[in-house]
């Protein structure tokens, strides 16, 4: 009896370590352990295809905005039907130029809707072609003209906006001031302004797709806080800010990663480290011809200076294998943290000009190619990390859907191509945009995307995203207040100006804004949100809190607590056979 007592305690303590090191596992590295907030929001995206106006993929850049919230479905507007509306909580139209009309059922449903509507840019007019419905409005689409706005003035703050993004719009004309609430004004070519996004009951209308030239201080982030407006108004303000070191490989100078992480954690702001695990330079380019390969196994100086940096708070980030493509000049020499690795690109005029997927772009492809960078990381001695960069924020279906198995969200701005919203394939005739967002959000490919939403810092001023000095990275954050749960979030190369980016992090803590890390984003996301990132198990998330608590019980910490546990209770097993063994009884005395 004693013997089972005995051994079901140390089959219970064996038990409980190898849950613990697994609970550990699925808790790490940024692993949702939370979340919450606003239930999800089912969203309905119509478009109306026209390829001169984009708004196919306008309609999945749509969509993905509307993932903060819950998860969107995207339909060609010939493909609704009365009635559908009720199958969700809110629907966004995105009509074309062309002269097809807008379905019937689907003007019906809009007029009678009791959830939020709103129509963007062309063919409102359609809506008030019903007396009864255009008089309780209080507003009505005026004639179509050239947009020439140069920017949106919102809550108090100014967007500018490209002339060149939208060729026309119908504007409209407010005639019942009580009926009708004015979120934006743009301003035209000589001070006139005409109301940008106005709402009459359930119906937002905005004069146009905010998403061709969109920069990072655009008045894109208008209608991206909008979103909160029709979607979970109740949300409360809360601003918070990252910042992510970039382009860390095998060469990069152990000094200047510790040195930076000092910096940092002297300001008391956590941050991320993007590293590639192999540095490739097969041409020589570098080295007079001779190809160059290092590993992080090669550089235990740089291992160790980012383990340092761990324990100054840095998460680190995955950020590709090589950083580049052995297969062409991606676009400059084939040589690692200058070229692309996913997708393909030359360049015109000095400036990136993306062509379209690379030669070899199956799944099983970039999946042995990630397979190759976790084990480059472990041979290193580092834990894989949990989240993923794509070098360039460029990459093919093909290989996000590679990186989706792997990695539980992407920090980044991300690719798309015409056709993933809608036909959910990619279809590479129909082109492509790059998005960044203000707030993380859940992609159409169902991916999770923390933001990356302000560019660089760098000690210079250049023209583009790239090279924004502290001072205009600043007034970026500033003007991203407007944004009410958003993020002022950036990045800095390693062998950069640290100054720079001391300057940086100040000026954006001054504007009102707290450093998190990826992991408390991750963990903080909505709930629809950990669906996305692969969430945690839930009895790892149950056992969190003493989970966290306990010592990193690694493979090689487990197999040897588990050999402890097999020798106490072999021991012990011994112990207690001679403590109740039977007693030889002495024969009585013969008198």
């Amino acid at each position: 009896m004693h013997h089972w007592v005995l051994r079901a305690a140390f089959l219970g303590l064996a038990a409980w370590l190898v849950f613990a090191a697994w609970a550990q596992s699925e808790l790490s590295a940024g692993a949702p352990v939370g979340g919450g907030g606003e239930p999800a929001r089912r969203v309905l995206i119509l478009y109306e295809e026209d390829p001169t106006t984009g708004t196919e993929i306008y309609a999945t850049m749509t969509a993905n905005l509307a993932g903060r919230f819950g998860r969107a479905t995207v339909r060609a507007i010939g493909a609704y039907r009365a009635g559908d509306l009720r199958q969700f909580d809110a629907l966004f139209v995105l009509p074309s130029q062309s002269a097809a009309g807008v379905p019937d059922a689907l003007l019906a449903d809009v007029r009678a809707a009791d959830r939020p509507v709103v129509w963007m840019q062309y063919k409102a007019a359609s809506l008030f072609a019903d007396p009864a419905f255009a008089a309780a409005q209080g507003w009505a689409p005026g004639a179509g003209r050239e947009a020439d706005y140069a920017g949106v003035r919102y809550k108090g703050r100014d967007f500018p906006r490209d002339v060149r993004a939208a060729p026309t719009v119908t504007e409209p004309v407010v005639s019942d001031a009580a009926k009708v609430r004015v979120y934006a004004t743009a301003t035209a070519a000589g001070g006139r302004e005409v109301p940008w996004a106005v709402r009459s009951g359930n119906l937002l209308y905005v004069l146009e797709a905010p998403y061709s030239y969109a920069h990072e201080d655009d008045r894109y982030l208008v209608f991206a806080d909008l979103m909160y407006e029709m979607l979970a108004p109740e949300t409360p303000e809360r601003h918070r800010a990252m910042v992510r070191i970039e382009d860390v490989g095998p060469e990069a100078n152990p000094r200047q990663i510790r040195a930076v992480a000092d910096l940092l954690a002297a300001e008391g702001v956590p941050f991320a480290i993007t590293v590639y695990d192999t540095y490739r330079d097969p041409g020589g380019h570098y080295t007079k011809g001779r190809p160059l390969r290092i590993s992080l196994r090669q550089r235990p100086q740089l291992v160790r200076a980012l383990r340092y940096a761990q324990s100054k708070g840095a998460t680190l980030i995955a950020h590709g294998h090589t950083h580049q493509s052995d297969v062409r000049a991606n676009p400059y020499a084939r040589v690692s943290g200058g070229d692309y690795e996913f997708f393909a690109a030359d360049l015109v005029d000095g400036a990136f000009a993306l062509r379209g997927p690379l030669p070899d772009d199956r799944v099983e492809h970039w999946r042995a190619r990630f397979q190759a960078s976790e084990r480059a990381w472990e041979r290193a001695g580092l834990d894989h990390p949990a989240i993923f960069t794509t070098p360039h924020y460029a990459a093919s279906p093909n290989a996000y859907a590679a990186a989706r198995e792997r990695y539980r969200a992407r920090y980044e701005r991300t690719l798309y191509v015409g056709g993933e919203g809608s036909a959910g394939r990619p279809l590479y005739d129909h082109g492509w945009e790059t998005q960044f967002f203000p707030y993380e959000v859940v992609d159409v490919r169902g991916d999770l995307i923390l933001p990356e939403n302000l560019g660089y810092s760098s000690s210079t001023q250049q023209g583009g995203y790239f090279g924004r000095g502290p001072e205009r990275l600043i007034a970026s954050a500033e003007r991203n207040l407007a944004v009410r749960d958003g993020f002022a979030s950036f990045f800095h190369h390693w062998y950069e100006d640290a100054e720079a980016l001391r300057a940086t992090v100040r000026g954006v803590k001054a504007a009102g804004y707290r450093f998190v890390s990826v992991g408390d984003v991750v963990r903080d996301a909505p709930a629809h949100a950990q669906r996305a990132a692969g969430a945690a198990a839930p009895a790892a998330l149950l056992a969190a809190s003493w989970v966290r608590a306990l010592p990193r019980l690694d493979l090689a910490a487990l197999v040897g607590l588990l050999a402890l546990v097999v020798a106490m209770w072999l021991g012990a097993e011994r112990v207690l056979a001679w403590a109740v063994r039977p007693r030889r009884r002495l024969a009585p005395a013969r008198a």
